[in-house]
């Protein structure tokens, strides 16, 4: 019997993920991850305790695992970085490469798992003799595009058991099994009550700046650039003939750039951190924000940096954000946008 262990946060993914696994004959552990002290949308105190429950229900082991240390460098240090200098981070992707993905995969195995899973909305489907992502059937909860961090290596040991079901049909079935399903929460685990902003202000402080319209006119002044992100509209303080957006930010300048909506429209995008899991397809698509339309597209690998050309133009693309591309239901891979 193949053991497996099983992020469980105590949320109804993750707890109907445990569940189905152990349907399925696997010998199931549950570990839950202590990622910061506080109160967070997951991972808290409460978190671990319905994670607890949802393991003593199952007749599963339960493992708390400590990786706080871990998850402050690799995560929200990164993320304060990346806003620092401008840049719009994807803190689901950081905590996916650094953690969930690999991390976790590495203190699974020497804790004797063959194989680890997650409540993600994907699959890892075997075809012939390679391993390949696949976005989930469910193609509105659809999480495959924050995976493609994941290394070719190691898709042969993770399994994403809900893959094939519909979220709809998940929180159904969990309260079949487990009672009542705890409240999906949006916010970023580690911002206390979904305060972006506060959090950006307690950790960065504000750094007053110019804003300049897009030829060059000081428009006004800013409290910091890590307050504002590529294509942001609204939060500039500002009035003016017709709609602003933010269409670019100087960190060496400490300065934000305003312009119309046309001027947020590019064909070429440039990504680094590349990660390829399939190999080159004729028919590719590819998107720069999660809930973005993909869009036709062609690609090359040219010295590390993925250059993406769009058949038509995309809007407000982000430094720090994801450039992720697909071939159907297949993700090739991605990178981080310059």
């Amino acid at each position: 019997m193949e053991s497996v262990f099983v992020a469980l946060s105590g949320g109804a993914d993750s707890g109907f993920a445990a569940f189905l696994l152990k349907q399925m004959g696997y010998h199931v552990t549950a570990v839950t991850f202590r990622l910061f002290d506080g109160e967070g949308a997951c991972c808290s105190l409460e978190g671990i305790r319905r994670a607890r429950r949802i393991a003593d229900i199952l007749s599963i082991r339960h493992l708390t695992l400590d990786i706080r240390e871990e998850f402050r460098s690799y995560v929200i240090e990164t993320f304060l970085r990346e806003y620092e200098k401008g840049r719009t981070p994807n803190p689901c992707v950081l905590c996916n490469r650094y953690i969930k993905f690999s991390l976790f995969l590495k203190k699974a195995k020497a804790l004797g798992a063959d194989k680890i899973a997650t409540g993600h909305y994907a699959r890892v489907e075997k075809e012939k003799d390679k391993y390949l992502l696949k976005r989930g059937i469910d193609r509105k909860k659809d999480q495959s595009y924050f995976l493609y961090p994941i290394r070719r290596e190691h898709l042969p040991f993770i399994l994403f058991p809900l893959g094939t079901h519909l979220k709809e049909g998940v929180r159904s079935e969990f309260r079949k099994v487990f009672g009542e399903a705890p409240r999906e929460s949006q916010d970023l685990c580690f911002v206390p009550k979904g305060d972006l902003r506060g959090f950006l202000a307690r950790s960065l402080g504000d750094r007053e700046g110019p804003i300049y319209l897009f030829d060059g006119r000081l428009l006004g002044y800013h409290r910091g650039i890590h307050y504002y992100t590529i294509g942001q509209r609204r939060g500039m303080g500002l009035s003016f003939p017709y709609p602003l957006y933010v269409i670019g930010i100087s960190s060496e300048d400490n300065a934000i750039f305003l312009g119309p909506k046309e001027y947020l429209e590019r064909t070429r995008v440039y990504a680094a951190e590349v990660n390829l899991l399939s190999a080159p397809q004729r028919e590719v698509t590819g998107k720069i924000r999660y809930n973005q339309r993909e869009e036709p597209c062609e690609y090359a690998l040219e010295r590390n940096l993925l250059s993406v050309r769009f058949e038509r133009p995309v809007s407000g693309v982000a430094g720090g954000q994801s450039l992720v591309l697909y071939s159907g239901d297949v993700v090739i891979g991605g990178g981080t946008i310059l």
